[in-house]
C-alpha cells in the first residue's frame, strides 16, 4: 500500500472552475476590475463612507453590487462544461446585467419611496439570474429555484397549509425584483453585507498559505495513524472551514491537495472526492467563523453572534467525530497503513511557521465572543493577517500575490452571489403567499401537539 503524501509545494491549484485562463488575459483583467469596483463598493458602504457628504443608500449599494458580480458571474463561469473561452452572448449578458443594475440603482430611492419598477427589464434580470442558477447550481438548482418561483401563479389551488394569496406574472415579478421580499431583502443582504468580509478573509488565507498550514499541522498530528491521508484531509478541512466560513474556499485551500494525497495513498478517486466535499462542507458549520445560515439565524431569532457559535461547537466536533470514525473504518477494511514517519512534518517547524494564523483565529474568536463585532470582524482580521504575512518571505503579499488574491476573492464571491442571489425568488415566493408564516404556524402547532404527547 502507498503511503506517499503530497506536499503544499507539488500540489498545483487546478481546483478553479472557471475560464478566466491565465492571470492577465483579457477576461481576467476584466473580472480582477469588476471585482475591485464591487468591493470598493461592498468596503464604503458597510464602513459608511461618504462621497461628496452622501452615503450610498441601501438599494443603490444592493444593485450596483448585483450588477458588478453577476457581470463578472457571466464572464467567470462558462455556460457548459468545458468551456474556455468566453463567447460574445455571455459578454453581452454582462454588458446588459452591468447596465440593467446601475440603471435600477439610479431609481433606488423612487423604487423604495414611490414603488418605482420596470416590468420589462424586471423580466430580463429574472431571466438572466435563471441563468446564474443554472451555472453555478445546475439544472436540479435552476428547477428548484424555477419551480418554487412561479408557485405564486398557483398558489391557491394547493391545499392546507401550502395554499396561499395568488399572484399575477407582472406583480411577481415586481415584488421579486424590485421589493424587499425578493433581490433587495434578506438574500441579497446575506451575500453583499454579512458574508463578503468573510469571502474576502477567507481569499487572504489561501493567498497567504493557510490551506498548506493546516494541511502540514493535521499531517504532524494524523497522519501516522491508519487512513492517514483521509484523516488529515478532515482535520485540514476543519481548520480551514473554522477560519473561512466558506465551502468553496475550503475546496480550494484543501482539496487539490489532500483528493491527490488521498488517492495516492489507495483510495479510490470517488471515495476521496466525497470525503473532502463532506470535510469542506461541514467547515460551514465550524466555528468561531461560520456560513451565512448563522447570521440568518442570529437575524431572525434575534440573538447574539456569539450565542449561535456556542450552540454549534458541540454538534460541528460530533459531525467531524462520525468523518474521522467512517475513514478509519474504511481504512482498517481495506488495510492501509499510516505516513511513514519520516516522511510527516515536524510539528514545532509547522507551528512555528504558522503561528500566525492561529493567532488570527483566536483573534477572530475574541472579535466575535468578547468584542461582538460580528460581520465586521473579518475585515479587521484582514489587515491582521495582511501585516502578519510580511514576516515571512513566502507569505508576503507581494504586488504579484495581491493581485492573485483579489482574483481568488473574486471567484469566492461571485460563486457564492451566483448561488445565493436566485433564492430571492425561492424566498420572495414562499413570503408574498403567505405561505411561510402558515407553514411556520403549522409546524409550531404539530411540535406542541406532540410534545403534548
Amino acid at each position: 500500500m502507498k503511503t506517499d503524501i503530497i506536499t503544499a509545494e507539488e500540489a498545483a491549484p487546478g481546483n478553479e472552475v472557471t475560464r478566466l485562463g491565465e492571470a492577465y488575459s483579457w477576461q481576467s483583467i476584466a473580472f480582477v476590475v469588476l471585482s475591485v469596483c464591487g468591493l470598493v463598493t461592498g468596503i464604503a458602504y458597510i464602513f459608511g463612507f461618504t462621497w461628496e457628504g452622501r452615503r450610498l443608500l441601501e438599494g443603490e449599494y444592493y444593485w450596483i453590487f448585483i450588477g458588478l458580480f453577476a457581470a463578472a458571474a457571466f464572464i467567470a463561469l462558462p455556460a457548459r462544461a468545458g468551456q474556455s473561452k468566453v463567447p460574445f452572448y455571455d459578454v453581452l449578458a454582462a454588458i446588459i446585467v452591468l447596465a440593467a443594475s446601475f440603471y435600477f440603482a439610479h431609481n433606488a430611492w423612487d423604487m423604495v419611496q414611490a414603488g418605482w419598477s420596470n416590468l420589462y427589464l424586471g423580466i430580463l434580470i429574472w431571466l438572466l439570474m435563471m441563468e446564474l442558477a443554472r451555472r453555478s447550481g445546475g439544472t436540479p438548482f435552476l428547477l428548484v429555484v424555477v419551480l418554487i418561483g412561479l408557485y405564486p401563479l398557483v398558489a391557491s389551488h394547493f391545499p392546507g397549509l401550502f395554499m396561499g394569496v395568488p399572484y399575477q406574472f407582472d406583480h411577481m415579478i415586481e415584488s421579486y425584483v424590485f421589493r424587499a421580499e425578493g433581490m433587495m431583502g434578506i438574500t441579497t443582504k446575506i451575500v453583499a453585507e454579512i458574508i463578503l468580509g468573510f469571502l474576502v478573509f477567507a481569499g487572504i488565507l489561501l493567498a497567504t498559505g493557510a490551506g498548506a498550514f493546516f494541511i502540514d499541522l493535521a499531517n504532524a498530528g494524523f497522519g501516522r495513524y491508519r487512513g492517514g491521508s483521509a484523516k488529515v484531509a478532515v482535520v485540514a478541512s476543519a481548520f480551514m472551514g473554522s477560519l473561512s466560513g466558506s465551502i468553496f474556499s475550503n475546496i480550494a485551500g484543501t482539496g487539490s491537495i489532500t483528493i491527490p494525497t488521498m488517492k495516492k495513498a489507495g483510495y479510490p478517486p470517488h471515495y476521496a472526492g466525497a470525503i473532502e466535499a463532506c470535510a469542506s462542507t461541514g467547515g460551514v458549520v465550524m466555528p468561531p467563523v461560520m456560513g451565512a445560515i448563522a447570521f440568518v439565524m442570529a437575524i431572525t431569532i434575534g440573538v447574539d453572534y456569539a450565542t449561535i457559535m456556542i450552540a454549534a461547537i458541540l454538534p460541528s466536533l460530533l459531525f467531524y467525530f462520525g468523518l474521522i470514525l467512517q475513514v478509519d473504518g474504511y481504512a482498517a477494511r481495506t488495510g492501509m497503513k499510516g505516513m511513514p514517519k519520516e516522511e510527516l512534518p515536524s510539528t514545532r517547524k509547522v507551528l512555528m511557521r504558522g503561528w500566525p494564523f492561529l493567532f488570527v483565529m483566536a483573534f477572530l474568536m475574541w472579535g466575535l465572543l468578547y468584542m461582538r463585532w460580528e460581520y465586521y470582524t473579518p475585515w479587521y482580521a484582514c489587515i491582521l493577517m495582511i501585516g502578519l504575512s510580511f514576516l515571512r518571505k513566502e507569505t508576503r503579499l507581494t504586488p504579484a500575490r495581491l493581485y492573485s488574491a483579489i482574483r481568488q476573492i473574486g471567484v469566492l464571491i461571485t460563486q457564492t452571489a451566483a448561488i445565493i442571489l436566485p433564492i430571492a425568488f425561492v424566498v420572495g415566493a414562499l413570503t408574498i403567499t403567505g405561505v411561510t408564516g402558515s407553514v411556520t404556524s403549522g409546524l409550531v402547532g404539530l411540535g406542541a401537539t406532540t410534545c403534548s404527547w
